[in-house]
């Protein structure tokens, strides 16, 4: 629909959204190009591109989501190491306990 901002009125912003470049409209206005006012009679908003308010809340809530899967990828990643060198340590020490060293008879 558009190739620039200057395609869109009203302080509308053109943006590439499912697939296609479309006009973002302010909250009073709508319509392809931003062209209809919210306040005259026979206006349709148009629900098909997220208003701005929205796309922040949405591009919010992935940023979360995102730090949140880091963060238990990293977790996991710290458990697994630490595991791996509880093992490690867990066979030196048993290895050194179940060592008695050459056992000593005396004949009498």
């Amino acid at each position: 629909m558009c190739a620039s901002n200057d395609d869109c009125m009203n302080n509308g912003k053109c943006v590439f959204f499912s697939d296609r470049w479309m006009c973002r409209c302010t909250f009073d206005f709508s319509g392809d190009f931003c062209q209809l006012n919210a306040y005259d009679p026979g206006f349709t908003k148009n629900e098909e591109i997220p208003t701005a308010a929205q796309q922040d809340k949405i591009n919010a809530y992935i940023f979360y989501l995102l730090a949140g899967l880091i963060a238990i990828i990293i977790l996991l990643l710290y458990k697994i190491t630490s595991l791996s060198r509880t093992v490690t340590t867990r066979n030196f020490t048993i290895r050194q306990l179940s060592y008695r060293g050459p056992s000593s008879t005396s004949t009498v």
